[in-house]
């Protein structure tokens, strides 16, 4: 007995056949696609924005037009100037506030490093002839430094004679 194909499973085999063929067939169709935009882009686009120059034509352009590179230079030069000044403002507003004490505590120095800071500043403005007694700020810190090392060399004495005495006392 011969067999009857049923038409509805030969139908599926060429609906899959084309199918197959349609997919391997797609890549090619993508690629001819992006080339036929690509020309309708290129037509569309002038050509002088389509690639960017290249470093040595972007300097060499530069170089045709030292009007353009003036003021680039300019304006560079004026913009460092603004900052460096403002900077130097902000230090100079600084260092007053901080020597001068304006009568207030709020500044970012402790009270101890502040009074330091302005009796430096004092000494380092005034002249040598208005210190006490024409000395020098050289004697001065040399007497200073003398009077703390007779300091220093008394302390053993007396730490002596503190412990002398409560061992005494017990």
């Amino acid at each position: 007995m011969p067999v009857k194909k049923n038409k509805k499973t030969s139908e599926k085999k060429t609906l899959k056949r084309d199918i197959k063929k349609a997919v391997e067939k797609l890549p090619g169709l993508i690629v001819e696609r992006v080339r036929l935009s690509e020309s309708q882009t290129e037509k569309e686009i002038p050509p002088q924005t389509q690639q960017e120059e290249p470093r040595s034509n972007k300097h060499a352009r530069m170089q045709q037009n030292p009007r353009q590179a003036r003021w680039l230079w300019t304006g560079v030069i004026i913009f460092c100037l603004v900052i460096f000044s403002m900077w130097g403002w902000n230090m100079y507003v600084m260092i007053t506030d901080t020597t001068e004490g304006a009568g207030s505590n709020s500044g970012w120095l402790p009270d101890p490093v502040r009074d330091d800071l302005r009796t430096v500043w004092q000494e380092v403005g005034a002249p040598d002839d208005q210190t006490d007694e024409n000395e020098t700020i050289k004697e001065k810190i040399k007497s200073d430094l003398r009077g703390l090392v007779a300091q220093i060399k008394s302390l053993p004495a007396a730490v002596a004679t503190s412990t002398t005495t409560t061992a005494e006392s017990l």
